[in-house]
């Protein structure tokens, strides 16, 4: 329905669409046994949504940080300690932190390949079918800098 309604207000088609859910993401990076993210940049947020109508306060340092899912969601998600443009590029280190662990782990392994599709099918609400995503990723594996920033 958004989809249609961005269409009908921008004259943009949209063919594609995914909605992640925030568990599911961490799900996905603690089944992987975590991802590692190089931090360019110090930042802490002290309003970070804990729950309902809290909050607590989260801080990353500079350098290469090993992350749990959980963690990699506030570093993802931090809103109000950096610009726009900021939480943009954490969000794309995750995708690349992820990325590399998949290509690390060579998915060799059927057990984890299980738990990663169940991860994402419980995570992920999209119009892609699994053809056309094996076709990305076979695609992305081609490109020499997928993730220069």
């Amino acid at each position: 329905m958004l989809s249609d309604k961005l269409e009908e207000i921008m004259g943009i088609k949209t063919p594609y669409y995914a909605m992640i859910d925030f568990e599911g993401f961490k799900n996905i990076i603690d089944t992987l046994g975590g991802i590692t993210v190089d931090v360019p940049e110090s930042f802490t947020d002290f309003t970070y949504p804990k729950n309902e109508m809290q909050i607590m306060t989260v801080h990353f340092d500079t350098g290469t940080t090993n992350m749990s899912g959980e963690r990699a969601l506030q570093y993802a998600r931090s809103r109000h300690s950096t610009s726009d443009f900021s939480r943009s590029l954490r969000q794309q280190l995750i995708v690349k932190g992820v990325m590399n662990k998949l290509v690390k782990s060579g998915l060799g392994n059927i057990n984890k390949l299980k738990a990663l599709y169940g991860d994402y099918t419980k995570m992920v609400t999209t119009n892609i079918s699994l053809k056309e995503m094996l076709g990305m990723v076979k695609y992305a594996y081609r490109l020499k800098n997928t993730f220069s920033f």
